[in-house]
This record gives structure tokens, C-alpha cells and sequence, in this order.
């Protein structure tokens, strides 16, 4: 009786019965001692170098934070360094930092419509609403206020835009 090893993590796969292998004739995924019982929440894996079956905390599929943002473990390596359950809080100039870029790139969505080309092409109405969104957005987050969400975190309220404006117009 034989137990398959994965190739690059050396981690068992199953048993397989060969009955006419000699040993020379045995591949390397293959190895001849028996593993132990697998226990909950391990891997078994067969360390080649030191010629002995182990048992690994099996992080696959646990998720959490990596360097603030959402991230699941999909290797059978031990978790990164940084890596946590619990959700990063921002300190409030950390949030506004991240809001800033945010803005801008709200910003840079609407330098599209300040082209001649296409501010002419706006009704005078449209061509209002635009200037205005955009005068508010480069005086935000200077004006913020905060509103709590619904799970207790305060975020300043973001501009609305004009009701006419739909990204899908702007031809990238």
C-alpha cells in the first residue's frame, strides 16, 4: 500500500494500491509509510527531509484583514504576518486621507464634461449642476459631517451628484 503526496506542498492525497511495483519503480509522490489520523482542522503533510509524516494547522479558507482589506487564506502555508480577525479601524485622519483620494478620483470622472468640447454640448442647467458638484467636491472633506452607519462606524456624508449624471455617459 501506497500513500500519494502532492507534489508542491507534500500534502497526502489518498491511498493507492500497486500490485506490481517494485521499489526502484516507485515515483517520489508516492511514499510507503503509513500517515497518521488526520485531525480536525489539520493537514497531513510528509516532510521529504527529515522522512516522517506531519500534522499542519490547515488555514485554507480562513478570512480576515491583510493590510486593511478583506482577505482569504487560500494556501496551505501558515497566515502572513499582519493578517487579523478583527476589522481594521481608521483613525479619523487615515479615513479623510482615504475620502481625499476617493474624491479625487470623483473628480477626475467629471474633468470630462470641463473639456470645450463637451462643456458646450451641456444646457446651461446641466453646465450649473456640473460646477457646482465639482466646487463642492474640491471643498470636501473640509465641510464633511459624519452620519453613523449601521454598524456604529461614522463616515462623512459624500456630495451627491447631479441626478443627470450617469458614469455610463463619459466615453473612456
Amino acid at each position: 500500500m501506497y500513500w500519494s503526496i502532492d507534489p508542491n506542498t507534500s500534502e497526502l492525497i489518498g491511498k493507492i494500491v500497486l500490485t506490481s511495483a517494485r521499489p526502484e519503480d516507485i515515483p517520489g509522490f508516492l511514499i510507503t509509510t503509513e500517515p497518521p489520523k488526520k485531525k480536525k482542522g489539520y493537514a497531513i503533510i510528509y516532510n521529504i527531509d527529515q522522512g516522517k509524516w506531519e500534522q499542519v494547522k490547515d488555514n485554507r479558507g480562513v478570512t480576515g484583514f491583510l493590510d486593511g482589506c478583506e482577505y482569504t487564506h487560500k494556501e496551505l502555508l501558515p497566515l502572513p504576518d499582519g493578517f487579523t480577525k478583527e476589522r481594521p479601524q481608521m483613525s479619523e485622519e487615515e479615513m479623510l486621507n482615504w475620502l481625499r483620494q476617493l474624491r479625487n478620483s470623483f473628480l477626475v470622472m467629471t474633468d470630462w464634461f470641463m473639456l470645450a468640447d463637451n462643456f458646450n454640448k451641456l444646457s446651461q442647467e446641466q453646465a450649473d449642476d456640473i460646477q457646482d458638484y465639482r466646487q463642492e467636491l474640491r471643498d470636501w472633506p473640509e465641510t464633511y459631517e459624519l452620519k453613523e452607519n449601521e454598524h456604529g462606524i461614522s463616515w462623512p456624508i459624500l456630495i451627491k451628484a447631479p441626478s443627470w449624471y450617469e458614469i455610463d455617459d463619459i466615453p473612456y
